[in-house]
């Protein structure tokens, strides 16, 4: 899997409507575009604007840095009222309706206001995806752009819990993007592994220092179902849909 990057610094995000937001974070400026999207903390961002929520494998439409979002980079889906499903003053879900066709919102959308998305989307390096992969990939920089490369496990490697296989199967079904769903699943293993890890070493120090604790036998296997999704306003709580 590779993530590409340009660097970027912190700005203002703005919905559609032109009012400013700080509850999401500005991604990195995808290259050739003018500004940024903008996602929700922990989500990643793709390079056609759009972001992923990577524990549903979900995807919507966020912020941008231009307040008139008329800029390159800022998603111009499901961004007006006049548009089924579409709400200028917060974030939106993109559903597949089939046939490289989304709608925004919900299924029902797709007979009246189904669009195309005009460039395909890969996960770029941003605050969310750069903690996840922490230490573990290789990163090289070249004029402004970086681009990191990130082993992706076998079809068995997991942490009691679901393969790569397994959830790329179940995201065929409904219509995920196969190169993002490895990607996203990369970057999750990685992720889970380092807790793991880290669970391991506080255990260990625990029942090591069981003198002062009265020592513990538990023990503690980290896995998705264990996985908690980040807490959003009631205004936040949208059901996206991956496109295919």
């Amino acid at each position: 899997m590779t993530l590409v990057a340009t660097l970027a610094t912190g700005q203002t995000c703005y919905w559609p409507n032109g009012v400013p937001n700080d509850v999401v974070k500005p991604c990195p400026v995808a290259a050739g575009t003018e500004a940024a999207a903008c996602c929700f903390e922990d989500h990643y961002c793709l390079t056609n604007g759009l972001c992923f929520e990577p524990l549903t494998l979900t995807m919507y439409r966020g912020a941008c840095t231009d307040d008139t979002f008329q800029s390159s980079g800022c998603p111009k889906y499901c961004d007006k009222s006049d548009i089924p499903g579409g709400d200028s003053s917060l974030h939106i879900g993109v559903w597949t309706c089939g046939n490289a066709r989304f709608s925004c919102s919900n299924l029902q959308n797709c007979a009246t206001g189904n669009f195309t998305v005009s460039l395909p989307g890969k996960i770029m390096l941003n605050e969310a995806a750069s903690t996840d992969l922490g230490d573990s990939p290789a990163a090289t920089s070249t004029t402004g752009n970086s681009t990191v490369t990130c082993p992706v496990g076998s079809d068995t490697d997991r942490q009691g819990s679901i393969s790569l296989g397994a959830a790329a199967g179940i995201g065929v079904g409904v219509g995920v993007p196969l190169t993002i769903i490895a990607g996203a699943l990369a970057v999750m293993l990685l992720r889970e592994k380092k807790k793991t890890a880290n669970t391991t070493q506080t255990l260990e120090m625990t029942e090591n220092d069981g003198s002062k604790t009265g020592g513990s036998n538990s023990q503690f296997v980290w896995g998705y179902a264990n996985a908690v999704a980040p807490e959003l306003s009631n205004q936040q709580h949208v059901r996206h849909e991956l496109p295919q």
